[in-house]
C-alpha cells in the first residue's frame, strides 16, 4: 500500500498531503499549496478594487444585455441533473453557477444550456477562457476525466439543440466573435428582441441543418403569454 506524501507549501511552508492540498500541473504538483492560492486571488481582489469594481460592473451590463430564460429555473434544472454535485469533478462542495460560454464573450447568457455548477476553485480558474482550451491545459491540475468532460459537453449540446459537432462549433465561434455591451444592444435593436447567439451564429454561418430549438415558437409562446395577461386585466 502506497504511504501519503507530504510536501512544504513554497508560501506557507507547512508541510501538507500532496495529492490533496496541491493542484496537479504538467510537471506534478505545483509548489503552492490550495490554500494559499486561493487566499492570494482573494488578496488580490481586494487590492484592487477598482479593477474589479469596473469588472463587475461590465459583467452585470453584459449580463443585464445577453438572454436571461428563467434563470432559476435554468440553475434548478442543471443541478438537479447533476445530482447537487460538480459538473466536472462529481463532487460536492462549494458550488457556484459557471457560464460556460463566459459573459465576458458577450454570447451564452444566463440560460439553460449554459449555466452549469462547479466547484469554485475550478470556476475561478476556468473564468473568462475558452472552456476547450480550459480543458486541455488544466486537466492534470484538477485531475478531470475525460468521460465527464464528453459527458457535460453532450448535455449542452443537446440542450442548445445541437449535434456535439455543431456545439463545439458554436462555442469557438462565440469566442472568435466577442461583442461589447454596445455590440449587444445593437443587435437586440435589429432583431427587436434579446436575440440569442444561437441565432447570430445561424446567421452568420449559414448553417443550413435544421436547429432543434424553435425560436419564432418562443416569441410565439411569449408574446401569447402577454396577451393572455393583458387579456386577464381588461376582463377585471
Amino acid at each position: 500500500m502506497r504511504g501519503v506524501r507530504y510536501k512544504k507549501c513554497n508560501e506557507c511552508f507547512e508541510n501538507k498531503k500532496e495529492e490533496i492540498d496541491f493542484y496537479k500541473s504538467g510537471r506534478g504538483y505545483e509548489f503552492i499549496c490550495k490554500s494559499c492560492r486561493i487566499s492570494a486571488a482573494i488578496n488580490n481582489k481586494k487590492n484592487n478594487k477598482e479593477r474589479y469594481a469596473r469588472y463587475s460592473a461590465n459583467r452585470n451590463a453584459l449580463i443585464k444585455a445577453l438572454p436571461r430564460y428563467d434563470h432559476r429555473k435554468a440553475t434548478f434544472d442543471s443541478y438537479r441533473y447533476f445530482n447537487y454535485k460538480c459538473a466536472l469533478t462529481n463532487t460536492r462542495g462549494d458550488l457556484v453557477d459557471d457560464h460556460f460560454i463566459a459573459i465576458a464573450t458577450g454570447h451564452g447568457g444566463t440560460i439553460r444550456g449554459n449555466i452549469i455548477p462547479l466547484l469554485s476553485a475550478i470556476n475561478f480558474s476556468k473564468n473568462d477562457a475558452d472552456p476547450f482550451t480550459w480543458f486541455e491545459t488544466n486537466r492534470q491540475r484538477f485531475e478531470l476525466d475525460d468521460s465527464r468532460w464528453n459527458a457535460l459537453i453532450s448535455y449542452l449540446a443537446d440542450q442548445n439543440g445541437l449535434t456535439l459537432d455543431e456545439y463545439r462549433q458554436f462555442v469557438d465561434w462565440c469566442y472568435a466573435n466577442q461583442r461589447s455591451i454596445d455590440d449587444i444592444r445593437a443587435d437586440n435593436e435589429r432583431y427587436g428582441y434579446v436575440v440569442s447567439s444561437l441565432e447570430l451564429w445561424r446567421e452568420a454561418t449559414g448553417m443550413s441543418f435544421p436547429l432543434r430549438i424553435d425560436f419564432r415558437q418562443k416569441r410565439r409562446n411569449a408574446r401569447d403569454r402577454r396577451n393572455h395577461f393583458v387579456g386577464i386585466h381588461e376582463m377585471v
